[in-house]
């Protein structure tokens, strides 16, 4: 045991999903006789409230209180100058405050930088070094170069991530990568759990994991379901998730007389046992970091259709364990979807070599970690 814990500041933007998630695993396995970590949240309800609980009770857990989803923008431009909108002006002001109070000896962005940028400037104030884990590919804002070219280590999800950055100018040096790991033993236990909301599968039934938000494209998923219905009546695609964009998916389908086709089933705690269930998954959005739904699909023994993002194709072998598509492109999708509905036998053995590629060792749970406790405890 240390004489001397680590003290570690985790800051997180996210109400649910899965930077949420992958930050509840870390701190719940963190070696706490060496860290003392504590939370920064902008959200105090769903899963950033479980932060709360998952960490040490008597860590500290400072939260911004935000109940509804998305956070306001922290930075607003004036005559091409960024400025702290009140929300960011507030995000700083606690930052200096809960800095003071902690004392940390490290600072743990678990986003991008844009919204961090309030919490950076307090870092730089007060001389703490920042680690920023890169969960999404974007394209960096100057403010966000700056930001990434003042942390002391970056974290990125995988090699084509890095690459990406460096081209944006991103040292080679400060990054560092982490690939997102599943417990493939565990998943095929929770897969055995009642489903929270029971939902009658056939073998023709697509599933979709995600918020429902405009980037994550459940409309071009609708549009598929309509197209396809002509030749296969009985298709259907459940939707795991919920989000801003309910309510116009929801329209969408009505106004396609979809209803029998397109199940809406939440938020759920749970994916696993309704994955099995399923034939076929889809992950299209337009924009991700390394999706974690990727890596449960594989684990349920599922062919993935996949769009064409940054370190997508580390995960998704085209032809082998699914098919990767371009970004909007209906028609592609939708002769994917024909070509493995077609065959059962090319359905079955893309699910089996999914499985091989999660026991490779370079997507498990356990290599993520140590990673990650590595990488901290050597800042």
């Amino acid at each position: 045991m240390n004489l001397h814990k680590k003290k570690v500041l985790f800051c997180e933007v996210g109400v649910y999903g899965g930077s949420v998630k992958r930050l509840i695993n870390l701190l719940g396995n963190l070696e706490m006789s060496d860290y003392e970590p504590a939370v920064l949240s902008f959200f105090c309800v769903n899963k950033a409230l479980d932060l709360k609980k998952v960490i040490n009770e008597k860590s500290p857990f400072f939260t911004l209180g935000l109940s509804k989803f998305p956070a306001p923008d922290v930075l607003r431009n004036y005559f091409f100058i960024p400025f702290f909108t009140l929300f960011g002006l507030k995000y700083f002001l606690k930052s200096l405050r809960v800095i003071a109070l902690f004392r940390p000896d490290l600072i743990y962005l678990n986003n991008t930088p844009y919204s961090h940028t309030p919490v950076i400037l307090s870092a730089k104030i007060f001389k703490i070094p920042f680690v920023c884990h890169m969960r999404d590919s974007i394209q960096l804002t100057k403010i966000e170069r700056w930001a990434l070219n003042n942390a002391e280590r970056i974290v990125v999800l995988s090699e084509t991530h890095k690459k990406y950055y460096h081209k944006q100018g991103v040292p080679l040096a400060k990054m560092s990568v982490v690939y997102n790991g599943i417990d493939i033993l565990q998943f095929d236990i929770e897969s055995k759990k009642e489903m929270e909301h029971p939902v009658e599968c056939n073998d023709k039934s697509l599933v979709l994991v995600g918020s429902l938000s405009s980037r994550k494209r459940q409309f071009d998923a609708i549009n598929v379901v309509g197209q396809l219905k002509n030749s296969y009546p009985d298709i259907n695609i459940l939707f795991l998730g919920d989000g801003p964009e309910r309510e116009n998916l929801e329209k969408l389908v009505r106004d396609n007389s979809l209803e029998n086709n397109v199940f809406f089933i939440g938020e759920v705690a749970n994916v696993a046992p309704y994955l099995p269930k399923c034939k076929i998954g889809l992950m299209i959005s337009d924009r991700e970091g390394m999706p974690n739904v990727i890596l449960e699909y594989m684990a349920a023994g599922l062919p993935v259709i996949a769009t064409d993002l940054p370190g997508v194709s580390e995960m998704v072998k085209e032809g082998e364990t699914g098919c990767i598509v371009p970004v909007g492109d209906v028609e592609v999708i939708i002769s994917s979807i024909n070509n493995i509905l077609a065959s059962s036998e090319l359905c079955e053995n893309m699910g089996i070599r999914a499985r091989k590629v999660l026991m490779s060792g370079k997507f498990t749970v356990k290599n993520e970690l140590e990673s990650l406790e590595n990488l901290i405890s050597n800042v």
